[in-house]
């Protein structure tokens, strides 16, 4: 401590140190009740406080602390205005250092991962500070563990609801997904996203992301948890917007090594169709570590606006998948976008395009059904596959007829299920037929709209 004239030191509202002071609790304008020369008053003088600090009585907390120091000048008689010290001249600088030793030895536990800053005293003064982190249980992320695993670089538009809430501009539900794909728990903390947007994952946030565990960065949290709701392991807010027509993605780590550096673009190889009404791109085979500036390593997903946090987007309601596709006048009539109507007139109703993963404003031929015939005699059976993307909100049917006339429903045996990158599902039936799969006949996939 250096002072002129006097002081009271106070620890967290205990009264821990003194010099030249009154004793009792002193009025706020009180005087020091002596003089401290000039030329000891620049020197600091040790104060061992060792004994406030005693295990179980210790005036000190968890967290934050507080020094709290009652500066006294001399001479004179204090008054109201407190001008009645004659000390021309007044000094206080104060500094508080602990140490933390294990008794017999010198080591620190440290139980979970931290971020240091360390400074040393030779007993003079202070070297400068030294910082870092200390990893417990976890592995510096790097090239080989963390992957940009999907992007939402053009949302669909804000719907009603979002509109309502003060979200105006599709950007702000814009996401990036970063995966781990190694075996052991990795330490975000530092690794910094650049290119056209920027963010550093500060420490404590995540301080380890598990095998198979998922970050966010997003545009707008207060957005993205309108649209996607709360939970979701949001690590930050990015500055800055990505391009609609192609923008750079990189990441460094904390000790400013690089991860990942690419471009991506929205023509083919890349998926044309994330630029199209808010599917997201995936990163197919994440695990496997795929090149990511190779647009053919990447896919629309199948869901609007993708499936931030997970391998598999959340099963929406007919009407939340309609208001990502539809305005608001659209929506107001059906003939456009109820369930049984065919807004691009690819003959796929809109309730099928939800189903099997199409898009109800790009007429395509992609989300349909395929049938083959398999097996002979009594074994021979008609394998439907297709993409099942969101069947929640329907019932399924097969039903079959001989002549298009009568119809009747068929059971269908799975034979196989396996996720697509985009999000679906693969599947794969079975259809025996009344009359034998040698007879002429029609299949169709009929699906009804829950209410």
């Amino acid at each position: 401590m250096r002072y002129d004239d006097g002081f009271i030191a106070y620890l967290n509202g205990t009264r821990v140190a003194e010099r030249n002071a009154p004793s009792g609790v002193p009025d706020w304008n009180a005087a020091a009740t002596g003089d401290h020369a000039d030329g000891a008053a620049v020197v600091f003088e040790d104060i061992d406080l060792a004994a406030f600090v005693e295990p179980g009585s210790s005036v000190l907390v968890a967290g934050d602390n507080m020094l709290a120091i009652h500066v006294l000048n001399s001479g004179g008689t204090p008054n109201a205005t407190n001008t009645g010290c004659t000390s021309s001249d007044m000094l206080m600088q104060a500094a508080l250092t602990a140490s933390n030793v294990t008794p017999g030895g010198g080591d620190v536990p440290i139980a979970d991962s931290t971020f240091f800053t360390a400074r040393t005293f030779d007993g003079t003064e202070w070297s400068a500070p030294s910082t870092g982190n200390m990893l417990v249980g976890a592995v510096p992320a790097a090239a080989g563990n963390l992957v940009v695993s999907e992007i939402n670089y053009n949302p669909y538009p804000p719907t009603s609801a979002e509109r309502a809430a003060g979200f105006t501009d599709g950007d702000e539900f814009e996401f990036i997904e970063l995966l781990n794909i190694g075996s052991e728990p990795v330490d975000l903390a530092g690794v910094t996203l650049t290119g056209g947007v920027g963010f550093t994952i500060p420490a404590g946030v995540f301080s380890t992301l598990p095998p198979g565990g998922r970050a966010l960065l997003v545009e707008n949290e207060a957005a993205f948890a309108q649209r996607y709701g709360s939970g979701l392991p949001v690590a930050g807010k990015f500055g800055g917007k990505l391009a609609d027509s192609g923008d750079s993605i990189g990441l460094t780590a904390a000790d400013e090594s690089a991860i990942l550096f690419f471009t991506y673009d929205d023509t083919p190889p890349w998926p044309e169709c994330a630029d199209e009404m808010g599917p997201s791109i995936l990163l197919i085979s994440p695990e496997s570590n795929p090149d990511p500036s190779d647009g053919a390593n990447w896919v629309a997903s199948a869901a609007p606006g993708g499936s931030p946090g997970a391998a598999v987007a959340p099963a929406m309601t007919y009407a939340q998948w309609a208001a990502a596709f539809f305005s608001e006048a659209e929506l107001a009539d059906p003939l456009i976008s109820g369930p049984d109507a065919d807004a691009d007139g690819d003959r796929l109703a809109n309730l099928l395009e939800k189903i099997f993963g199409g898009h109800p404003r790009k007429a395509t031929s992609a989300a349909l059904p395929t049938a083959r015939r398999t097996g002979e005699g009594a074994n021979a059976s008609l394998e439907v596959s297709y993409h099942l993307a969101d069947p929640s909100g329907a019932t399924l049917e097969f039903l079959w007829s001989p002549d298009l006339t009568e119809w009747q429903a068929v059971a269908a045996q799975e034979v196989s299920s396996a996720p697509n990158p985009d999000g679906s599902m693969a599947k794969t039936v079975a259809i025996h037929p009344p009359s034998g799969i040698g007879t002429a006949g029609f299949v169709v996939v009929k699906a009804t709209s829950e209410p």
